[in-house]
């Protein structure tokens, strides 16, 4: 307790809630819809930055490079359970990644 401040006649205990009535609930519940469902002002534009634009075109080309035909293929060989992992070619390109990555950059392997 801070000096200068009254005690709690009933410390522990608290006052119980009130109940809305039907207009004060009502009204809870438009509020409540409401921000759910924000209302858009009509005439309202939308516009999107040169970077997102951007992004965007990159992931559409992007989405062109995959060869779905491969991608069908290797589902369907784990499917069936004849799909095979070459372990050693996984770490063998592992390895190069990361030999690529910690090179500085501008210098070239000239083995």
């Amino acid at each position: 307790m801070k000096i200068g401040q009254t005690p709690d006649p009933n410390p522990g205990i608290t006052p119980p809630a009130k109940r809305p009535g039907p207009e004060t609930e009502a009204a809870a519940q438009a509020k409540a819809a409401a921000v759910r469902t924000p209302a858009a002002a009509p005439g309202t534009s939308v516009s999107m930055s040169t970077l997102g634009k951007t992004l965007e075109a990159t992931r559409r080309a992007d989405a062109g490079d995959i060869d779905q035909a491969k991608v069908d293929e290797v589902k369907a060989a784990i499917a069936d359970g004849s799909y095979q992992i070459d372990p050693e070619a996984i770490a063998d390109k592992m390895l190069a990644n990361a030999q690529e990555m910690l090179q500085p950059k501008g210098r070239t392997t000239g083995h």
